[in-house]
């Protein structure tokens, strides 16, 4: 035969690449280059001294398990792979007639048999024996380090498992030992695939959870280390008969606290989300072109209320998701733990607040400053006129109100109004370490919100200067107004006026005073009209009673005589601080004598129609606040203080409207509970409701007694 490529011979080289064919081509170059180097007068002798060669040897074990050769030494699975696929490619030699293949398919497969031979023996005396000290040890073992768990399944197990199974594949025998074992093989893969999920569960628990939520699962933690304990101590992987009890117990325990975790986590990511979307945009929205300032604001107040209302609803949302945690949990509202907790997710919401407020009040330190305003070439924010007025020039609309400034609008008056628009996200959601009251104070008192407030108020300042000096340039020609030609001309008329006959006239005075009459008529009806505009409740005063109201509107006792005309339910006010004048009311009397005091004093000064508007609103703003303040406290029924207690605090309607709510949402939860499975869920309640009645009855009855009532 003729040589080969790379000066080989053929017959060499087609006998190496059979030899590779079952090892692989990793080092075909490598070996081709040594048989090159060597020195002998026959090819078979070549590769027979290549066969002999220790590395040649060590190439064939390491090529045909992929592992090192002192791994592959004990596995007889791997080196029955290796003869199976030499006894292949050798077959097929078959088929070539040529002395120097065959001698060399023969001499491998003896080198191959050698080989298995000696890994058999070796991997029977150790591996099995091994492996059944190593079913000795615990299931579980836990990590010096992090303290988490691990399943302690040894890797020499494995590797015994998959060494028989290669012996069942090439039908090799299999040590009776060995067998026995891998006859269990699929409920070791099982116990260690629940055993995994069980240990990732309590891994996960001990990882995840903040140092403020460690106590609040202290009891299911400890539970959890004293389920898992036989696991650590006692059980064995050769104890069968306890192990699937202890594995379906884990499972249930860990799995709970699991589920816990979850939701309290869960909901905990919920509430940063929505603070987050908080923070999203400013509550103030810029448009492309100039506009009024009356036209801006309006569309400004649309957009906050919708905004508000999300907030608003989002709050609501957020405390559902801390009562959702409450109950997963278990925990009293008045443990400690529970209110660490409350605490920390408080403190989170503050500062979700604070952004939200920071966003807007960034956003219009933008708008406002100059700088800005000149690099990205923004329009001007609002149409601001100059105009002589009264041979003044005047801003319209002003800067500030004054006593001459013309319209209801001024620019720091918009501005103010945007700022308490921001702070009132303070005020969209009820406090969750008190459940009443707002974050309002902790807004005002954050540092943050101060410096904004201070560059706002700086920018407002600056821009207001700007356009008085800009002013300052039409003053400089006040004189072109100033002097009146229509001044002149009014004078020169007064003073040339005659005596005429006209004015004399005694004809037709009776029809002048009628028709001034019917004017004057007219003129008081017109008045007492838009009085009523002003003050819608005065239509259900009579015309007279009404004149005596606006006559004495600057008597605050003498309109309150009144006050039952115009609200239903109210006789009087409480002037206990100002009893002569009457200025200052500090709570309203019911026609049944009840008493509510105001939140704050209200004072009656100006318009009649105005305070009176005041004083309507002052009163449903009180009567709002009682009434949320009594549906908040009316949660602490069963913990705090009970029901027949608590209506002591309040009026009547409120205590009513509040306990009609409280009986609403309780049914409703019970409806739930009895759609959820509990059959017992509306006995229950019916229970508690009949308690509460009873109490109520003993408090009425038995301690005030009949004859407070007027009974017999």
């Amino acid at each position: 035969m003729g040589e080969g490529e790379g000066g080989l011979d053929k017959r060499v080289e087609f006998v190496l690449r059979r030899i590779f064919a079952v090892f692989g081509y990793s080092k075909y170059d490598k070996f081709k280059s040594t048989i090159l180097n060597q020195k002998e007068d026959s090819p078979l002798r070549a590769i027979e001294t290549f066969l002999d060669d220790p590395e040649c040897t060590a190439f064939f074990a390491y090529q045909g398990s992929g592992e090192s050769l002192a791994a592959t030494t004990q596995s007889p699975g791997s080196v029955a792979q290796i003869k199976k696929k030499a006894e292949v490619e050798i077959s097929a030699d078959n088929m070539v007639d040529c002395i120097i293949v065959q001698e060399l398919s023969k001499r491998l497969l003896e080198n191959i048999n050698s080989l298995l031979n000696g890994a058999f023996e070796g991997w029977e005396a150790d591996c099995v024996d091994s492996a059944k000290e190593k079913l000795k040890m615990r299931l579980l073992r836990r990590l010096e380090k992090t303290g988490t768990l691990k399943v302690n399944f040894d890797p020499q197990l494995v590797r015994l498992l998959r060494e028989v199974r290669y012996f069942l594949l090439f039908g090799l025998e299999v040590p009776e030992a060995a067998l026995e074992m891998y006859q269990r093989a699929n409920t070791y893969r099982e116990w260690t695939g629940r055993l995994d999920v069980v240990v990732q569960k309590y891994n996960s628990v001990l990882t995840e959870l903040l140092p403020v939520e460690e106590p609040l699962f202290a009891d299911r933690i400890q539970k959890m280390d004293t389920t898992l304990s036989p696991g650590l101590v006692d059980l064995r992987w050769h104890r069968e008969d306890q192990i699937p009890d202890f594995i379906a117990l884990a499972e249930g325990v860990i799995g709970d606290v699991s589920s816990v975790v979850d939701v309290v986590k869960s909901n905990l990511r919920k509430i940063s989300a929505i603070l987050a979307r908080w923070c999203q945009a400013p509550l103030l929205e810029r448009k492309p072109k100039p506009m009024s300032a009356e036209d801006f604001d309006s569309i400004h107040k649309a957009a906050v209320g919708v905004k508000l209302h999300m907030m608003t609803e989002d709050g609501k949302e957020i405390h559902k998701l801390i009562k959702d945690s409450s109950e997963a949990l278990k925990v009293s509202k008045a443990a400690e733990t529970w209110k660490s907790y409350v605490d920390f997710v408080n403190s989170i919401v503050i500062e979700g607040l604070v952004s939200a407020v920071a966003v807007s009040l960034q956003y219009l330190c933008e708008i406002l400053d100059p700088l800005i305003i000149a690099r990205n070439e923004m329009q001007p924010l609002f149409d601001v006129k100059i105009e002589l007025q009264d041979s003044e020039i005047v801003f319209e609309p002003a800067f500030t109100l004054t006593s001459g400034s013309q319209g209801s609008l001024c620019l720091r008056g918009v501005i103010d109004g945007w700022l308490k628009d921001f702070f009132a996200i303070g005020t969209v959601m009820q406090r969750l370490d008190s459940g009443t009251g707002d974050y309002l104070n902790e807004l005002k008192e954050h540092f943050h919100m101060q410096c904004l407030l201070a560059l706002v108020s700086e920018l407002i300042d600056n821009t207001e200067m700007k356009c008085l000096e800009y002013r300052q340039k039409f003053l400089e020609h006040s004189f072109l107004w100033l002097d009146s030609i229509q001044d002149s001309f009014n004078n020169f008329l007064a003073d040339g006026a005659k005596d005429l006959v006209e004015n004399f006239e005694e004809e037709g005075v009776l029809h002048r005073l009628n028709e001034a009459i019917e004017a004057c008529e007219k003129s008081l009806n017109d008045y007492l009209e838009q009085k009523k505009k002003a003050f819608p409740r005065f239509y259900f005063v009579a015309n007279q009673a009404l004149l005596d109201i606006l006559s004495n509107g600057n008597r605050p006792l003498k309109v309150a005589e009144y006050l039952g005309d115009c609200f239903d339910g109210v006789k009087s006010l409480n002037f206990e601080k100002d009893p002569v004048n009457g200025r200052i009311g500090t709570g309203i009397i019911s026609k049944d004598k009840e008493y509510v005091p105001f939140y704050e004093d209200v004072v009656l000064e100006g318009a009649v129609e105005a305070y009176l508007t005041n004083l309507e609103s002052h009163i449903r703003c009180t009567l709002r606040d009682i009434l949320d303040n009594a549906r908040a406290t009316a949660e602490n029924w069963e913990v705090d203080k009970p029901r027949e207690i608590w209506l002591q605090d309040y009026c009547a309607q409120l205590a009513l409207v509040t306990t009609q709510l409280v009986w609403t949402e309780e049914t409703a939860r019970a409806f739930e509970e009895l759609e959820g499975g509990s059959e017992t869920a509306m006995k229950d309640y019916k229970r508690v409701c009949d308690d509460r009645i009873e109490k109520l009855i003993k408090q009425v009855v038995g301690e005030k007694g009949p004859s407070s009532w007027g009974l017999r």
